[in-house]
């Protein structure tokens, strides 16, 4: 699992975001520098992404889990809100050794943050190798 330190305040489109923090990362398979988890051998994963967000004045945030490119989970923010919100998604996913996840910004308008410390955090691990 992976956190970020900080908020991330008004990221652009294809932002990678990374979760700088590690708390467990069993093989060294996530990249705090990069945010890319390369999967060490091929098998089943799965993942859990978590982001909150405060109070904005409006807009929207789409996020996707990608695996080397392909979209394989999606949180979106709707920043029309007097309160905090909160957005998890969990998937499961075949990967090669040597494929990546990521979570990216894809969708993007007005203005935004998504809040670090515990608030936002990556997480995942393999249910079974091939």
């Amino acid at each position: 699992m992976a956190i970020m330190d900080n908020d991330l305040v008004n990221p652009s489109t294809n932002h990678i975001i990374i979760f700088n923090h590690v708390m467990t990362n069993e093989g060294n398979a996530y990249n705090p520098h990069t945010g890319t988890f390369i999967a060490p051998v091929s098998g089943t994963y799965f993942f859990a992404m978590a982001l909150a967000s405060p109070t904005a004045a409006g807009g929207h945030l789409g996020i996707w889990l990608q695996k080397d490119g392909t979209a394989v989970a999606y949180l979106f923010f709707d920043l029309h809100s007097q309160y905090w919100v909160k957005r998890t998604d969990t998937t499961a996913v075949h990967m090669n050794k040597g494929e990546s996840i990521y979570a990216i910004i894809l969708s993007v308008a007005g203005n935004h943050t998504i809040a670090g410390n515990l608030h936002s955090n990556l997480s995942g691990f393999l249910i079974q190798a091939d």
